[in-house]
């Protein structure tokens, strides 16, 4: 099977905290990280859908429409 795109998650996710005006440690708070933590949630490629539930609670945003499977 191969997929016709990947998803850089965290790039999702750092431009929706950025659309918002989101401060890091504004965004850390609503998801109960650190800004450390949150730094590295925008360097990764996968994230655990768990994580990515909360994010997109605390955003309003649904980031799994971002995951439809397109294969050929």
């Amino acid at each position: 099977m191969n997929f016709a795109f990947m998803v850089h998650i965290g790039q999702k996710i750092r431009k929706m905290v950025n659309d918002q005006r989101l401060s890091v440690k504004e965004f850390a708070s609503k998801i109960n990280k650190s800004r450390t933590v949150v730094y590295n949630i925008f360097e990764r490629k996968t994230i655990d859908t768990g994580l990515l539930a909360q994010i997109g609670i605390a955003l309003k945003h649904n980031f799994f429409q971002y995951y439809i499977l397109l294969y050929y």
